[in-house]
């Protein structure tokens, strides 16, 4: 995972990091560093924060899209949170101080507000051990549906077919509704998990769109305006992880994707990494959590509650959580055996040929012979067990690229332990006799030393199947290298590769790695603000409108009231001898009299001005 609290550290001044390191006895940054993920000392912080402060701190990891609010989205959420800019300011610029937001700047110099990930982790373990409801045991729950594979399984056959048949794009550059909808029929996956979504309600069927895009920020799809196909470099070096690494990294990226693309929910990846594996988690202790963000009832609580569960389903459905039921019709839901959560790697299990050429796989099959086995059979579905059949156009398939009978033949024997059943490889011999394909093979070329005497290498040509020439070169099929290159090392000699340098190679494995930390791009704000230079929003208005309560005239209310608006203040007013505090939204005049629409205890009140006895605006 990215250090992302060091580099923000690294980036301060050392007056910056001497300030904030005052507050905890550090003195150097790898002691602030430490000293800022102890949960304790955390925990103590948290609780003295003011409403403020926790509701704006929150609104780094339920708001903001991994972690990083822009100043202006930032100030569009203070007002529709009922918060004053300069309430919004001073509560940043508190954060700020204790080390767990910075500033930073665009190449455009716009300002983001950023909390690092292990801020943002320990915050979501914070509020997880703040909820005391007990867990459910395992023998409380039952199981609903079966574990899923879905999100592995679905995007290698995406890149598989991609690899295998590129899509034609249309002369726009947009993809074919008919390519989509083929290949959302051969998903299986349910659209409606990703109903919450960006990718839901555009014409393309959601979940092919998502793995497109989850395919582009993994550098493996790539369009050149006329084609849309597999980046065959990076496709190669994802292959060759095994089951479990592949898993592994499908999670991080899919991660970072939906939390760039939804605002706030990498809250919810957060306080799911908190579960212990194989524990259940209530989903109203989960919503219980959220809470303390969405306080509001109606239809905002609905709205929140709807997102986790969809949340919930995509996860399922990526195969990542398990759900379940109480005896009492509580829904839980829990960590699947699946990586991350289940780094251990499972048993390698064969692959089984049955005569009706049906070829029954391991969901976890190793990611790279999986690349042959779609090149040679026809994905017919599954995700812990996967179904494939033979057909004649997969047979072409596979001759196309380069297989040939005996390597299909050997492919299948190899994985399933025991000869190919008589009847598949009759019928496999049959259709290569009616291919019209022409094989050109690339050669491996030897250049042999002139010690070497051409009778030691004679007898194994026809093994190699390879052809010695006059001046020595010996040329061998990619196929059979690994047995050339162990013959020549037993002989005494060392292989070496000739390889020309390239300039793309440090670009494609940056590709596959995942690119580059998103904060190298931007200039961190060295210096802390000064607390008290924070304007307090109201110095620069007439003290009579802020320091206590008083009587106005018409004019003087509607102008007093519009510099609430404007400054997102908030104004106590008298009415009928009684008092409260209003979030002032508009005025407006309706036949002759002027009315003040405002926002009280969550809800939308109408008053008339003639009837406001007194009024005082109030920062807040």
């Amino acid at each position: 995972m990215a250090q992302e609290l060091s580099h923000c550290l690294n980036q301060l001044s050392d007056g910056a990091v001497a300030q904030i390191g005052l507050q905890y006895g550090c003195q150097t940054r790898n002691e602030l560093c430490r000293a800022l993920l102890q949960v304790s000392h955390f925990t103590q912080a948290w609780e003295q924060l003011d409403q403020v402060e926790r509701q704006v701190f929150l609104s780094f990891l339920f708001a903001a899209r991994a972690g990083a609010i822009p100043e202006r989205e930032g100030e569009v959420w203070a007002r529709e949170h009922r918060l004053s800019h300069s309430a919004w300011q001073r509560a940043l610029v508190g954060l700020r101080h204790r080390g767990w937001i910075y500033a930073f700047r665009d190449k455009h110099r716009q300002r983001i507000y950023v909390c690092p990930l292990e801020i943002r982790q320990l915050l979501s373990r914070v509020l997880f051990k703040e909820d005391e409801e007990p867990w459910h045991r395992k023998g409380n729950v039952s199981v609903e549906g079966e574990p899923s594979y879905g999100l592995g399984q679905a995007l290698f056959h995406l890149l598989a077919r991609l690899e295998q048949e590129p899509w034609r794009l249309t002369r726009t550059g947009g993809i074919h509704k008919t390519d989509a909808q083929k290949m959302d029929v051969e998903l299986g996956l349910d659209s409606e998990a990703l109903r919450y979504t960006p990718w839901w309600g555009t014409e393309m069927p959601p979940w092919v769109a998502f793995l497109l895009d989850l395919g582009r920020q993994l550098g493996l799809i790539v369009e050149d305006g006329h084609i849309l196909t597999v980046d065959a470099s990076s496709w190669c070096q994802w292959t060759d992880q095994d089951w479990e690494e592949w898993m592994n990294g499908l999670y991080w990226e899919a991660r970072e994707l939906l939390s760039q693309r939804i605002p706030g929910l990498e809250a919810d990846f957060l306080l799911m990494e908190e579960v212990e594996p194989r524990q259940w988690l209530p989903l109203s202790q989960w919503k219980a959590i959220k809470r303390c963000w969405y306080r509001e009832k109606g239809r905002k609580a609905r709205e929140e509650e709807e997102r986790l569960d969809a949340f919930v389903a995509v996860m399922a459905s990526a195969g990542w959580l398990e759900m379940g039921l109480t005896k009492s019709g509580e829904r839980c839901v829990r960590l699947t055996e699946m990586p991350p959560w289940q780094q251990a790697p499972l048993p390698e299990m064969p692959i089984y040929v049955q005569p009706d050429m049906e070829l029954i796989v391991p969901g976890h099959f190793p990611p790279s012979h999986r690349r042959q086995l779609e090149k040679l059979a026809d994905f017919m579905g599954g995700e812990q067990v996967l179904f494939y059949l033979i057909t004649e156009e997969s047979l072409h398939r596979a001759r196309r690229h380069g297989m040939t009978t005996e390597q299909q033949l050997d492919f299948l024997a190899t994985w399933s332990g025991q000869p190919v059943p008589e009847g598949v490889a009759r019928k496999i011999r049959d259709e290569a006799k009616r291919s019209p394909l022409v094989f050109r093979e690339t050669l491996v070329q030897y250049a042999l030393p002139l010690s070497l005497p051409r009778e030691r290498i004679t007898p194994h040509l026809s093994a190699w199947q390879a052809v010695l020439m006059e001046d020595g070169r010996l040329l061998v099929p990619q196929t059979k290298t690994t047995a050339v290159d162990r013959w020549l090392t037993e002989a005494g000699l060392e292989v070496v590769e000739r390889k020309p340098e390239s300039r793309e190679s440090a670009e494609n494995d940056a590709r596959a790695t995942g690119g580059h930390d998103r904060m190298r791009d931007w200039q961190i704000e060295e210096e802390l603000p000064d607390p008290d230079a924070v304007s307090r929003g109201l110095e620069h208005l007439p003290k009579l409108w802020w320091s206590g309560m008083r009587a106005y005239r018409l004019p003087m209310k509607r102008e007093l009231l519009q510099h609430g608006i404007h400054g997102g203040l908030r104004v106590k007013v008298e009415c009928g001898g009684e008092r409260q505090v209003l979030y002032p939204l508009r005025i407006e005049e309706r036949s002759g009299d002027w009315w003040l629409t405002a926002e009280h205890s969550g809800r939308e009140v109408q008053l008339p001005l003639a009837q406001l006895e007194k009024l005082q605006l109030i920062d807040e």
